[in-house]
């Protein structure tokens, strides 16, 4: 939290206690975490240290760097916002717990919570802070479908608390691709993405809707 300035720190606590939303638990952040450093290798049997990222909101005081492991694409991801020039600070945000934001979905009438992977925190230009939620999501999966479109209707029904919003798939030529999901003013995209139940649909959803990342 060292990486944000009074006034944006106090931004950034006000914008992710989302109070009275029907769709998102209340996210409060604490003064430090706990974050594992090292991994078992399951293929040597050896523990081996985490790799190290720069940019982390919780980010070591004697490095400036944190721990984590990704996805291939995950770490794309966390590249081109790195690249920006205007990053201030990233969060993973963790599958559950009270520092947690969660949206509640339906898979087949089950009641399931989905955890966007990224909150990146940029300076605005004016001395604030705009806030991006990024879920890049391996889209062969079943659960793409009701996540996604859950998540659409959050961020509609949230306009505001971010300045962008985006879904990331990798393509076959390993090209990051998205849909912004901020400024939608009707339901049609969350019952486009609802309707997308197989990768090859969402793929196609994605050509006509998305664009690079």
């Amino acid at each position: 939290m060292a990486r944000l300035k009074p006034t944006q720190r106090q931004e950034f606590e006000t914008i992710f206690a989302p109070i009275g939303s029907a769709l998102a638990s209340d996210l409060g952040m604490p003064e430090t975490i706990s974050q594992k450093t090292e991994i078992l290798n399951k293929d040597t049997g050896l523990v081996e240290e985490l790799p190290l990222y720069a940019g982390h909101l919780y980010a070591l005081p004697e490095t400036r760097l944190f721990p984590d492991t990704f996805t291939g694409w995950e770490e794309s991801v966390l590249e081109a916002e790195q690249a920006s020039g205007s990053l201030l600070g990233w969060y993973r945000n963790p599958v559950g717990g009270s520092h947690a934001l969660s949206v509640h979905y339906l898979d087949s009438e089950v009641s399931k919570n989905l955890y966007p992977d990224f909150l990146f925190f940029h300076d605005d230009g004016d001395g604030g802070v705009a806030i991006d939620l990024v879920d890049p999501h391996n889209h062969s999966l079943a659960d793409t479908s009701p996540k996604w479109a859950a998540l659409a209707r959050y961020v509609r029904e949230n306009d505001g608390d971010f300045r962008r919003a985006a879904i990331v798939i990798k393509d076959t030529a390993g090209m990051l691709l998205a849909i912004q999901l901020s400024g939608q003013t009707d339901d049609s995209l969350e019952k486009k993405l609802a309707a997308a139940t197989s990768k090859e649909a969402i793929e196609q959803l994605f050509r006509e809707l998305g664009g690079s990342y």
